[in-house]
């Protein structure tokens, strides 16, 4: 996948999502849910100066995306404020990352569990509405690798090896990924206080017919 293919993606002309009610066991797909994705202004030069301080070299492709976005907000309801993934402004890694090492901290999380050293990464994204978080890995083993930072389901495996797989691991299933992640993201009906569950993503549903 080309970082050109997300691009599109995140021009899709009608996003939406079928869902299912959370409490439905048929997971039935009975309501529709567009979707909107917030992109900011492009990085400052002084921005990717910071971006290539904290991640060196390794992670070339990152430069290229945030030379067109300096951030991104996935999969936001328009009904509530539900959003499926964040990625962060480069400016703030440096504090999202002393913040995700202080969550772990306070939960009785010991340097043990940690061998690999995978909680130095620079924080960069999150899963809305989970704490959960999305590291470069820039030292170790594991350097030059996406991690996910789960407190409650401890991964010592990256999610992807590099950036762009990243990227085409959101792009290949949307509600999928957000699925994997820990189904976090629940939509509203705009009526009742269902939540509910996206299953299959619709780039264009207005030329569904929908």
């Amino acid at each position: 996948m080309s970082l050109a293919d997300f691009e599109m993606h995140l021009t899709d002309p009608a996003p939406a999502f079928r869902c299912f009610d959370c409490a439905d066991r048929k997971k039935e797909l009975k309501l529709l849910t567009p979707i909107t994705n917030t992109r900011s202004p492009a990085a400052s030069a002084e921005s990717l100066r910071e971006l290539e301080t904290l991640l060196g070299t390794q992670f070339d492709d990152v430069q290229r995306f945030y030379e067109l976005h300096d951030g991104l907000e996935l999969y936001a309801d328009t009904r509530s404020d539900a959003v499926g993934l964040a990625f962060f402004p480069i400016t703030v890694w440096s504090d999202l990352s002393r913040r995700m090492r202080g969550q772990f901290t306070a939960m009785g999380f010991e340097e043990s569990h940690d061998p690999d050293g995978l909680l130095r990464g620079i924080a960069f994204g999150v899963v809305c509405h989970s704490s959960n978080y999305f590291t470069f890995q820039t030292t170790g083993p594991h350097a030059g690798t996406i991690f996910y930072i789960d407190h409650d389901d401890w991964q010592d495996q990256p999610i992807a090896e590099s950036f762009a797989d990243f990227l085409a691991l959101i792009l290949r299933d949307p509600a999928d990924f957000l699925f994997k992640v820990g189904c976090y993201t629940r939509y509203s009906d705009g009526e009742t206080d269902t939540q509910w569950i996206p299953k299959e993503y619709i780039p264009d549903a207005a030329q569904n017919g929908i």
